[in-house]
């Protein structure tokens, strides 16, 4: 979330001057190569070798064409990205003028309160009191659309840059798209589209990106909602299945899935306990455990989540990585609410014969994925097209919607990529009652073989309020869909 002197001072003069230096770098190499095929031409070369480069020239004109429609293309993208740019920030920078009119106090972290702290309760103080709502949520949503629509300009021009680094006249290899392999790897095209509506039976949902089952059904809906404490309810199957019996007195609620080298459907699960949850602590994180669900009538407890110096893993997700053989797992260092850093831990390779889960007992931590903190779910996918996609969401604080994005992501080429890859926020706080959609799970991948876009469906949970002793617990899915171009 940008703060109130970012949004103010947000500036289109890099992209403005990268459109103007876009199009003189067209008409240089224009001219230049015009000057070079017109001199050729009317040389008086005759022979092998004229004829020889006559023929390269040839080649390359194909190719210096295909440059210039890129750079052309590159200097459109620059002028309508500073455009778009421009406008959402004249929509924020508005939205903050107009609560600042209307005598309010915007705060550098876009907190809106009243300046006028004299007026007596009554009619007046309430519609004083909806105003600041009113403010805020259009303060804070026209500043992530600031943000996003900056990010998503950046990463077109991202791909302008990594399509012109592989322009190469005379042949040679280059990097095709698809492989998660180029320059820029895999880029997020964001944010993501409208939610849908799905079901309001249990919320999480968690799924498989291959769009398989099992499904992991999290909290049931509930007559009502005593802090979480919940009777046994209308909870999944495959849930149901997870219960662990050494946590008595515990709720599984599925963290993240993994798909394994031969198929193996691996599901994580949190046991957090609503009568035993320590002060400060993530009333939905504990210390996670491996089920392999690749026989849902028969599925097996792994073991805990844990690497080789005794760590524990809390709200884990997980992904094959087939280049190095190796499984690929990202979540949380503890419990704590404050604890919102995501690490990447790996396993050694797996080998043929290996036993089921023996890839968890060489997990080792490999880094902290910088870009994407938070203390709820994640999900980290292997992608069709090559690379790795991490979606994570964060505990949502309805006194300071703007502090929290609600559901972010990163891709790479490689897991290693993650650690430091841009995020892109793909669902920014909206007017949710009393939260903002968390828990995502990629639930299906589809990869276009002409445009190299992987379409990716992706599942999050809403709730009606914040946790209310005595009110109706109502959970909700909806579906959404961003794309990642290779």
């Amino acid at each position: 979330m940008p703060t109130k002197s970012q949004v103010q001072g947000w500036s289109t003069d890099a992209l403005e001057a990268a459109a103007k230096a876009w199009g003189q770098r067209a008409t240089t190499l224009k001219d230049a190569y015009d000057k070079a095929q017109h001199g050729l031409e009317n040389a008086d070369w005759s022979g092998t070798a004229g004829e020889q480069a006559r023929a390269r020239l040839q080649a390359d004109a194909a190719k210096v064409r295909a440059a210039l429609e890129q750079i052309e293309h590159a200097q459109t993208t620059a002028t309508k990205g500073a455009q778009a740019i421009g406008a959402a920030k004249r929509d924020a920078v508005k939205a903050i003028t107009d609560a600042e009119d209307d005598m309010f106090a915007v705060s550098e972290d876009l907190v809106v309160t009243d300046k006028l702290t004299q007026m007596p309760n009554g009619p007046q103080r309430v519609l004083r009191d909806f105003a600041i709502q009113l403010h805020q949520v259009s303060i804070c949503g026209h500043a992530m659309k600031l943000a996003a629509v900056d990010q998503q300009w950046a990463a077109e021009l991202k791909r302008c840059a990594a399509d012109l680094e592989r322009f190469k006249l005379g042949g040679g290899p280059a990097t095709g798209p698809g492989d998660g392999a180029g320059p820029a790897g895999p880029t997020i095209n964001g944010p993501a589209g409208p939610l849908k509506y799905e079901q309001s039976q249990y919320d999480l949902q968690d799924g498989y990106p291959d769009g398989k089952g099992p499904t992991f059904g999290g909290d049931p809906r509930a007559a009502t909602d005593d802090g979480h404490k919940y009777t046994p309810g209308p909870r999944s199957p495959e849930s149901e299945r997870a219960n662990d019996p050494s946590q008595p007195g515990t709720r599984p609620i599925p963290t993240g899935t993994a798909l394994g080298p031969n198929g193996e459907r691996y599901g994580f699960f949190s046991y957090p306990d609503a009568d035993h949850i320590p002060p400060g602590n993530n009333p939905f994180s504990t210390a996670g455990k491996a089920w392999d669900f690749t026989d849902p009538n028969h599925p097996t407890m792994l073991g805990a989540l844990q690497d080789t110096g005794g760590n524990l893993i809390y709200q884990a997700s997980g992904a094959y990585d087939p280049k190095t053989g190796r499984m690929a797992i990202v979540g949380n260092t503890g419990p704590k609410n404050m604890d919102t850093q995501r690490v990447l831990w790996q396993s050694d390779p797996i080998k043929p014969g290996d036993p089921p889960g023996k890839w968890l007992e060489s997990l080792h931590p490999v880094g902290t994925v910088q870009g994407l903190p938070g203390a709820r779910e994640n999900q980290l996918v292997a992608l069709q097209g090559g690379g790795f996609a991490l979606v994570g969401s964060d505990n949502f604080d309805p006194a300071h919607p703007q502090a929290n994005p609600a559901v972010s992501a990163v891709t790479a080429s490689t897991p290693e990529g993650l650690l430091t890859a841009r995020p892109t926020v793909l669902i920014p706080p909206q007017n949710f009652p009393g939260g903002a959609p968390y828990g995502p799970t990629i639930v299906g991948t589809h990869l276009d073989p002409v445009t190299h876009v992987e379409t990716l469906d992706v599942r999050v949970s809403t709730w009606d309020r914040v946790v209310d002793p005595g009110q109706p617990y109502n959970p909700k899915t909806f579906t959404t869909t961003f794309g990642i171009q290779h």
